[in-house]
């Protein structure tokens, strides 16, 4: 097996990279830095870092220069999600053009915590509440489009097949065979750090006198997620000094519940969605009014179409009303219901789901 580990000089990173033999036994490993250009001298120092602790380890090193400013400009995006598009893509041209099985990233327990809390205020409903999924997983990497159509019956990340290592590592079982090796995506994603905290990573290099770089950045607290983590966590450590463990307790619990529910959405959704002839997405309205949890099907059904939870709620109105109240006293056809990316109008037996044009 081979594992491309994106390493950025960051603590959790060179963790990942240090212990990589312990993380990855028998598997070949290269290392891959996004300098992204953006932090001027210091950016560079990171990169400079990299390059030379891959050399000392006898690691292969692949560098990357990124204009991520103007990227970011040139496609009306944040420069956080610019950066994400252009490492990812670049993450997946490298595995398919040097064989790589699977890319690693350093999560830690830490970020799946605050994941967890950013997803909470979100409002990103059950799959946000699963945390960073533990891998090995799929993913679109190398595959940076926003504009994907939603796979209406699509297949979610599996259950992690992950077991207990040293120092409270999850180790991904290199037993699951080849992820998609030689094609851009999608692409398998370990995740070995899930189960260790920031505090465990912090104490295993300082007691083995291990170098890192630090991004003053993450001191800073204009970034929502360094909000979350320098302001909010020191206030959960005070009430509950084993927050992250707890945490991630809960959505190991929330994961397995969710699971449940992801099978009854598919077979609901199964029983009453068709595709039109134009590529629209038919649901059979008296079929979902017969579904027990119908509110729940359709809400997983329009989930990623932008519908705010204001029409979210007129249309689950009208559909009760449409359920309850005497025969021919509620119509449905000629209602349409709109979002910033698709439309949903309301025929006598079905809803009609529909991409909206660009201009």
């Amino acid at each position: 097996m081979k594992v491309l580990l994106a390493v950025s000089g960051g603590i959790d990173s060179m963790y990942m990279l240090y212990r990589a033999p312990e993380l990855f036994p028998g598997a070949l490993y290269a290392v891959a830095h996004c300098n992204f250009r953006l932090r001027g001298a210091e950016s560079d120092g990171d990169e400079e870092f990299v390059r030379r602790e891959c050399e000392r380890l006898g690691v292969d090193c692949f560098v990357n220069r990124f204009d991520t400013l103007a990227y970011a400009s040139g496609h009306g995006i944040s420069v956080e999600m610019a950066a994400r598009e252009l490492r990812y893509d670049w993450f997946g041209q490298l595995c398919a053009e040097h064989g790589f099985d699977a890319l690693a990233t350093a999560h830690n327990a830490n970020d799946n915590a605050e994941t967890l809390i950013l997803n909470l205020l979100r409002g990103t409903g059950s799959k946000g509440l699963r945390g960073i999924p533990s891998g090995p997983c799929k993913t679109d990497v190398g595959v940076a489009s926003r504009d994907r159509s939603r796979p209406w019956l699509r297949e979610r990340e599996g259950p992690a097949d992950c077991k207990q290592t040293v120092g409270g590592m999850s180790e991904a079982k290199s037993s699951g065979g080849n992820f998609n090796a030689g094609q851009p995506g999608p692409l398998g994603i370990l995740r070995p750090l899930l189960k260790t905290s920031r505090e465990e990573i912090k104490g295993w290099m300082e007691s083995n006198g291990r170098q890192w770089r630090e991004d003053r950045t993450n001191a800073e607290n204009e970034a929502k997620r360094n909000k979350i983590r320098n302001l909010v966590f020191p206030v959960f450590a005070e009430i509950n000094p084993s927050y992250i463990r707890t945490l991630g307790a809960d959505m190991e619990r929330i994961r397995q519940t969710d699971d449940i529910a992801e099978d009854y959405y598919q077979e609901a959704a199964a029983s009453i969605i068709d595709k039109g002839p134009d590529g629209s997405t038919l649901i059979g309205v008296s079929g979902l009014l017969a579904l027990k949890h119908w509110r729940y099907v359709l809400w997983r059904i329009l989930e990623d179409c932008s519908f705010s939870a204001e029409t979210f709620d007129k249309l689950c109105i009208l559909l009760e009303r449409y359920r309850t109240e005497p025969l021919g006293t509620v119509t449905l056809s000629g209602k349409t219901f709109q979002s910033p990316t698709y439309t949903l109008r309301a025929r006598k037996k079905q809803l009609v789901l529909q991409a909206r044009q660009k201009d």
